[in-house]
């Protein structure tokens, strides 16, 4: 939400998208030691979460970026 409101208010507009995805350091180096655990935060704002279309692109670009980064 930090990142969406910087970006709102650098960009002046009020549609917004953020993706957020890592890895989860204290899962993987204490406590159960998952070494193939993700946090993923997403936060949509304006046409991001009012329009079924523009939330459909931009998850859509997300699962291409992910799949062009396993395909390497």
């Amino acid at each position: 939400n930090d990142i969406a409101r910087e970006i709102m208010k650098a960009t002046e507009s009020k549609d917004v998208a953020v993706y957020i995805q890592a890895t989860h350091g204290c899962v993987e180096h204490r406590g159960v030691l998952a070494h193939s655990s993700l946090t993923q935060t997403t936060v949509l704002e304006g046409a991001f979460s009012e329009c079924e279309h523009t939330k459909k692109e931009f998850f859509d670009n997300i699962k291409l970026q992910q799949q062009f980064a396993c395909d390497k």
